[in-house]
């Protein structure tokens, strides 16, 4: 997946032309020096002010031009770094949305979330960085190969020393620096998890008072990762010493080669000036490449933390032909589920028909809402059997079934910092003013809420939001899960009765409601 999305950024135009404008700023780099050597050259021979006005104004063209193209590359590689790495975070989280439910509930969400933003950026960062500076710095190091060899030969060799001393450092430090580099992300994400989740839960916090417990939460995540940060700090600034010290002996090698034939005449200020330039620019080309091996095994970190969720596969529910508009029967054949080899649901045998209202009655933790989610096909069976006017529901394409054969009204929003407007954004409106003048006798609940968070509306305005959202697909299967649980008296009653109009529909409720559970037809004991 991830090359995928490589493959298609080289069909992108605007990577073609921020090309463009890198190899035009690179060439201006390399013409600079020699303009300024011949300048420092024409000042002491100079006889009028004539060429130093004439070098003065070449310069200054040269550099307003570097200054413009530079603008011009900055905005554009921002622009394009931003858009292409909002997309790999949206893809990833598209391939995460159709994974098993048991897969997605594997992660702690908050972190990842946290390592799905943080690893789409540095891998189009580091992306962005290096698709052209490997090309332009590979050229410019043929170039200054070239005309070192012209100009003075000594430095050349000086070149090929240092890398040489550079290639032994990287190779190592190299395994250990990737060690330290994941240790050090993996703990990372998870504290700022931590931190979300302790931030999430304030209102708890709040009313038990336990904000001991919380520091106390965050302060032991973050012991965990301020020990592997300071390992892969250590490392990496041992990394950067040693940059350091060899670019240091670089520049004092330089220093005494082009002095000494200054002295002595074979070369003059300004050639020594140019020479030197380069020598420079060759030096931070060979230490790009070093920095690039550095940096490119901390990104294949991220790389591989990305393609691991890439890797897991999807529930591919497209495949499958077996699409249902109208149900008579749901058949349950000894439908038997284990979470964590703990048997939640044993047994279960029931056929409803259409018209039933069905209650799932048992205390709580007994697994009403598991076998909700079961009905669903977010989770599973260990054993026993499904079926769908005598269809497995092994055969069916779920995507299909829960877009326009079954709707649920769960308890709440697992995530409620949504606006109201966005809730029913791809709802019919009129639906739901009507379910709500239907069922609650207020058909002004929409215009009134719309510009509201979900969060701020009361429990009770939010069990109604999600009842009326099932019922508003007009479904021949309709399931919900505690739906009067936080609905005041008179608004639970005139739901009780509304169930009762909906004799062409199978409606399975899980509840603890004993008006409920007087009007069902049928009930499971869980």
């Amino acid at each position: 997946m991830i090359v995928s999305i490589f493959n298609q950024l080289k069909r992108k135009p605007t990577l073609y032309f921020l090309l463009m404008i890198s190899i035009l700023s690179s060439v201006l780099g390399v013409f600079v020096p020699f303009i300024n050597g011949s300048f420092v050259d024409v000042l002491i021979s100079a006889e009028s002010t004539k060429s130093i006005v004439l070098w003065a104004t070449l310069l200054l063209l040269i550099g307003i031009t570097n200054i413009i193209v530079s603008y011009a590359y900055n905005v554009a590689a921002k622009k394009f770094t931003n858009k292409i790495s909002t997309q790999l975070i949206q893809k990833t989280i598209n391939h995460v949305w159709h994974l098993s439910y048991t897969e997605i509930l594997k992660y702690n969400l908050a972190y990842l979330m946290q390592r799905i933003y943080t690893d789409s950026n540095i891998i189009i960062t580091f992306f962005m960085d290096n698709f052209f500076a490997l090309i332009i710095n590979a050229f410019t190091v043929m170039a200054l190969i070239v005309i070192l060899w012209e100009i003075n030969k000594y430095y050349l060799l000086i070149s090929v020393i240092f890398t040489i001393f550079y290639a032994i450092a990287f190779i190592v430090i190299k395994k250990n620096l990737s060690e330290k580099a994941l240790k050090c992300k993996n703990s990372s994400n998870v504290f700022y998890s931590v931190l979300n989740t302790q931030l999430s839960n304030f209102e708890d916090i709040k009313i038990e008072v336990s904000f001991e417990t919380g520091n106390k939460i965050i302060k032991n995540s973050f012991n965990k990762y301020w020990k592997d940060l300071v390992s892969f700090l250590k490392i990496s600034q041992k990394t950067n010493s040693i940059d350091g010290i060899i670019s240091l002996c670089f520049q004092v090698t330089s220093f005494l080669i082009g002095g000494f034939q200054v002295i002595t005449g074979s070369m003059t200020i300004g050639e020594y000036t140019i020479v030197n330039s380069y020598f420079t620019i060759m030096l931070s080309c060979i230490k790009y490449y070093f920095n690039f091996a550095k940096s490119y095994q901390e990104t294949k970190v991220s790389y591989k933390r990305l393609d691991e969720i890439f890797s897991t596969p999807t529930q591919n529910y497209y495949l499958i032909e077996n699409n249902i508009e109208k149900v008579n029967t749901i058949q349950l054949k000894g439908v038997c589920f284990k979470y964590a080899d703990k048997l939640i649901i044993d047994n279960i045998d029931s056929v409803i028909d259409k018209g039933d209202i069905v209650s799932i009655v048992g205390k709580n933790g007994t697994g009403k809402s598991t076998l909700l989610k079961i009905l669903i096909g977010l989770l599973e069976l260990d054993s026993g059997e499904i079926l769908i006017d005598n269809i497995s529901y092994k055969e069916l394409n779920w995507n299909d079934f829960r877009s326009n054969t079954v709707a649920v009204a769960t308890q709440t929003l697992a995530c409620e910092q949504v606006m109201v407007s966005e809730f029913v954004a791809n709802l019919d409106i009129k639906k739901l003013n009507k379910y709500f003048k239907l069922v609650f006798n207020d058909e002004h609940f929409i215009d009134n809420n719309l510009t509201k968070s979900f969060q701020d509306l009361s429990c009770g305005e939010k069990s109604k939001l999600l009842v009326v959202r099932a019922l508003s697909k007009e479904t021949p299967i309709i399931l919900f899960d505690e739906p009067t649980a936080n609905m005041d008296f008179q608004s639970s009653k005139l739901f009780v009765d509304f169930l009762l109009d909906l004799n062409q529909k199978i409606v399975i409720c899980s509840t603890h409601d004993e008006k409920i559970i007087e009007v069902s037809t049928k009930k499971i004991l869980l």
